[in-house]
């Protein structure tokens, strides 16, 4: 298999709304001979296990409240961008700051915010999500944000625990929400590469789910900056992220039956939010060379178009 990404140009001006562009993983590693591949996951394995894991986080999925006249949000991009940063300045998980910006946004559109201290919300949701799904140890300390914030929003612990008590109120108290993030490394860790996938025509092998991690993690972090994702369920952004990690990989098939079963959703219930991932993608590296994949929804909608 080519590299999918060799002929990438140079990330495109930024504009004043767009400081971090995520970097498209490297190309996959070419396949094994079939007598050294191992497929993913190994045989005898249950599809339904978890299935009760992911029944509760469906159910305490929060309903997309999608509202795109608010004032705050010309200025959302760069918020998003300033916190993604700060996340990776600390150490903290992809999926922890996936969090904060999904508090970030259910507390903004509530709440209304100066511009001058829409940063120091931004840290402050980070500080609480990580607060909530990270252990104590590895919470930040107030010296080291105000390291990274140059001193620039003056935080002490006082200041702290007022933007915490902002929050606690706009949320109701109610701090859980489940990102697509979370859907995604509940389905990685159930298995999502199978015997009878094919990666340019040869079987899989243990190292192409490591490369499918790392596309998961940069479609979702490349449509965390698009406002317009907040439309759709997190658990459909998951199963998307999935379906166009695949899709990259040149996996074929790219939703094979068993995705359907541990994830619920068939490839037509997806087909609005992938197509909007692939054209995110798209957007932001259109020299990217094209995927071959035979069996693309955007090809079968051509075909049912024609024979309507």
């Amino acid at each position: 298999m080519g590299n999918l990404f060799a002929s990438d140009p140079p990330p495109p001006p930024r504009s004043p709304y767009s400081t971090r562009i995520p970097t498209p993983p490297p190309s996959p590693p070419k396949p094994p001979p079939t007598e050294f591949a191992r497929p993913f996951p190994h045989a005898g394995f249950d599809p339904t296990y978890g299935a009760d894991v992911l029944r509760a986080m469906f159910e305490r999925e929060k309903e997309p409240d999608f509202d795109d006249t608010q004032e705050w949000l010309k200025y959302r991009r760069t918020v998003v961008d300033y916190t993604m940063e700060y996340g990776d300045h600390i150490g903290a998980r992809l999926s922890v700051m996936h969090s904060a910006i999904s508090m970030l946004d259910r507390v903004l559109k509530v709440t209304k915010v100066h511009r001058d201290q829409l940063g120091a919300t931004a840290i402050a949701c980070a500080h609480m999500a990580i607060k909530f799904e990270e252990k104590e140890e590895d919470v930040p300390t107030i010296p080291t944000i105000r390291g990274y914030t140059q001193g620039q929003f003056n935080f002490t612990s006082k200041m702290m625990m007022q933007y915490e008590w902002m929050i606690f109120r706009a949320l109701k108290w109610n701090l859980t929400t489940y990102n697509a993030l979370h859907f995604t490394m509940h389905w990685l860790a159930q298995g999502v590469i199978y015997p009878t996938d094919k990666m340019a025509g040869n079987p899989c092998n243990n190292r192409v789910v490591k490369y499918l991690r790392r596309y998961t993690d940069f479609f979702a972090d490349l449509c965390l900056q698009d406002y317009s994702f907040q439309r759709f369920r997190e658990s459909v952004k998951g199963a998307a992220f999935l379906y166009s990690s695949r899709r990259a990989m040149s996996i074929e098939p790219i939703w094979p039956d068993r995705l359907v079963q541990i994830t619920t959703y068939t490839e037509e219930a997806l087909s609005e939010c992938a197509k909007a991932v692939w054209d995110c993608y798209r957007k932001n590296f259109p020299n990217a060379p094209k995927v071959v994949a035979e069996t693309t929804m955007e090809e079968k909608n051509v075909v049912s178009e024609k024979t309507t």
